[in-house]
């Protein structure tokens, strides 16, 4: 969960790939502004909804594993949503950005 943003960056994310692999740059930019925008940020908007307050319950309580023997800092563990949720969303944000630009230089050109 922690390198999700890392490979997103990299496009290592697994992909139906009907058309993005043999369309060109501005038709595979327009794929993903609009991916990140109705799909990805949306996802991620509910994630971190749901999950902070999630997450704070359990750091604000030191959680630990039920388990005898069990891992001691599942606070921790938790807190991987929230590093999830924010690597990602910043890399979504590039993304678009990047996006973005490339649909706007390509119409500047035309």
């Amino acid at each position: 969960m922690g390198g999700a943003g890392y490979t997103l960056l990299h496009d290592g994310h697994v992909r139906v790939d009907l058309f993005y692999g043999s369309a060109d740059t501005q038709a595979q930019s327009w794929v993903d502004l609009l991916g990140g925008l109705i799909f990805l940020l949306p996802f991620l908007f509910l994630i971190g909804w749901a999950g902070f307050p999630y997450i704070f319950a359990s750091v604000m309580n030191l959680e630990g594993s039920t388990e005898t023997g069990g891992i001691p800092f599942v606070y921790g563990l938790k807190a991987l949503i929230a590093v999830f949720a924010i690597s990602l969303g910043l890399q979504a944000v590039a993304m678009i950005g990047r996006s973005l630009a490339i649909i706007l230089n390509s119409e500047e050109s035309s």
